[in-house]
């Protein structure tokens, strides 16, 4: 096999999804307004997220998703940037996505904790790999299965409301469920007691109190509902409280989990050494990533426990965990929990997964096989993108005066970020919604073929912040070619600050140096009067024609 392309550009968008409104009434109605018993005092009404896009040397991109929220992560989506722009992203660098194993080592080496940054990291590098290979993730991982059961959630509410659930997924298909109780033992007892009634002896329970009890009162609730059957209980006890959860296991029959005391591999493996987990909760943040869940499930196989894998996380995490459990069916023992298309009003990926009949299909693509949509990725994001390159050394004359700012060709790993300039750019300018997927076709071929054209951009500090595109014309009549100047955009976050001053005369230099180039040529909208200043103050002059256009692709 030929050397794989080591990675060269990571992109990170912070996004936040609300939930959809029917969940939003639901949770209002729950109990603390969250659907469970949490001590949290925030209202919860969507999901906030960390997407991270690779980019390697030959254009190919993988993607990860980190689902955040700070009563259980313990973190922001600006700290899971700042873990990975300010440490962690330079040994992703220069980095192949196939060494994910030297990649994890390197990275615990040399910043301790930030497991969801780290596994943010490590999801994406999978994704790249499997594109790169052509293969899923599942089959790179060593295992394939083409669907796997799934389990519903049920939120704290009223006893009636939440039979009522539980039978709607029921129709659905699902067959395991998931009860959020912590009301006290004796009211946990009569909706697990309803619930058991209305669903019947075939459906598998498990149980979550979100913290919500002290060790003695966790025994005695566990105790009450025991009779009718529990696969598992998940964090009885305040997280922090281990010996409290080794207490309990050794109470009671029911086999406990740990979720929000559970972040990292030695997490698991200190609670199983103390007798405090019988069964491994695993996502998409804990124990962080891909790699490190294959171990934990591992580790958790070789002592003999079963593994629940639970998120509801949009469409990037719920692929990954769908190739996790494919990969290692055969050791989970419970039905996977997957509920953020139940829950979120967007996945921000093109294509759901098939979550029908209460299975998930595993997506067959290469990567996760799941692709992300950067229409929707733009309307969630909560701030603009972070993008780190390695420093790229360039010519003295490629530098303005002060050597922070390069004017250089734009390259095949560029193609996302020029996509998203123009989407802006038509939306801003002609209120235009183009297609994102012909446009990014487009774009592909323009910067794979230098006769349709050469794009420049501006880049500061690493992050390309302006653009322009130039096409050739012949003209008879001068004997020499005309440069036509078009899709001209600087982020706005970047104007007046001389980036297009910077573009233009970069451009003019080299039709300069060209004796055949009679001039340069741009078009303008007739009604954007700011565009037309920029070009008077550059010394261009405003024409005798006019522009006329008839389109003759049909579609």
């Amino acid at each position: 096999m030929r050397e794989a392309p080591t990675i060269e550009r990571i992109e990170l968008f912070p996004v936040h999804v609300p939930f959809r409104a029917e969940v939003r009434e639901t949770m209002a109605r729950s109990e603390g307004g969250l659907g469970m018993a949490i001590a949290a005092e925030e209202p919860w009404q969507g999901g906030d997220f960390v997407i991270a896009r690779l980019t390697a040397q030959d254009g190919s991109q993988g993607v990860g998703e980190a689902f955040v929220w700070l009563p259980e992560t313990g973190v922001s989506p600006a700290q899971v940037i700042d873990a990975v722009a300010g440490g962690l992203a330079r040994y992703v660098l220069g980095a192949s996505p196939f060494d994910v194993d030297a990649l994890q080592a390197r990275m615990d080496a040399n910043v301790a904790r930030c497991e969801v940054a780290k596994g943010l990291l490590d999801m994406a590098c999978w994704d790249l790999a499997g594109r790169i290979a052509g293969r899923p993730v599942c089959e790179l991982l060593g295992g394939r299965v083409q669907s796997l059961p799934l389990a519903a959630l049920v939120p704290l509410l009223d006893p009636g409301s939440m039979v009522s659930l539980a039978l709607a997924f029921q129709k659905g298909g699902v067959q395991t469920f998931r009860l959020k109780l912590g009301r006290g033992f004796e009211v946990d007892r009569a909706i697990v007691a309803r619930v058991r009634d209305a669903l019947g002896a075939a459906a598998r329970l498990r149980v979550d109190y979100n913290q919500a009890y002290a060790p003695a009162e966790a025994i005695e609730a566990i105790r009450a509902i025991t009779p009718f059957g529990i696969d598992c209980a998940e964090q009885p006890v305040a997280a922090a409280d281990w010996r409290g959860m080794a207490q309990v296991q050794r109470a009671v029959d029911v086999p406990l989990m740990a979720h929000e005391g559970c972040f990292s591999l030695a997490d698991f493996l200190a609670l199983a050494d103390l007798g405090a987990v019988r069964v491994l909760g695993v996502n998409s943040e804990r124990p962080g990533g891909i790699t490190l869940a294959l171990r934990a499930i591992d580790e958790a196989a070789r002592l003999g426990m079963g593994v629940v894998l639970h998120n509801q996380p949009l469409g990037i995490a719920s692929a990954a965990q769908a190739h996790i459990g494919a990969a290692r069916a055969d050791a989970l023992g419970h039905a996977m929990e997957l509920f953020g298309h139940v829950m979120l009003e967007d996945d921000l990926v093109t294509g759901a997964l098939d979550c029908s009949g209460g299975f998930v299909r595993v997506p067959a693509a290469p990567g996760l096989g799941v692709t992300l949509d950067e229409e929707a990725l733009a309307r969630y994001a909560t701030a603009q993108a972070v993008v780190i390159e390695p420093p790229r050394s360039v010519s003295r004359a490629d530098v303005p005066a002060g050597g922070a700012t390069a004017v250089r060709e734009a390259r095949p790993s560029d193609v996302e970020r020029l996509v998203s300039f123009n989407l802006a750019m038509a939306k801003e300018s002609e209120s235009l919604a183009l297609d994102p997927a012909t446009l990014r076709a487009g774009m592909t071929s323009l910067l794979s073929d230098p006769t349709r054209g050469r794009t420049f951009v501006v880049e500061e500090a690493g992050e390309v912040v302006a653009t322009l595109m130039l096409t050739t014309e012949w003209s008879d009549w001068r004997n020499g070619w005309f440069w036509w100047i078009q899709n001209v955009y600087v982020h706005p976050g970047h104007r007046r600050r001389g980036h297009y001053r910077r573009l233009h005369e970069h451009v003019r230099d080299l039709a300069a140096g060209e004796p055949d180039v009679h001039g340069l040529r741009l078009y303008v909208e007739c009604e954007n009067d700011g565009a037309r200043q920029t070009y008077d103050r550059l010394g261009m002059v405003e024409t005798r024609y006019r522009l006329y256009e008839e389109t003759t692709r049909r579609r």
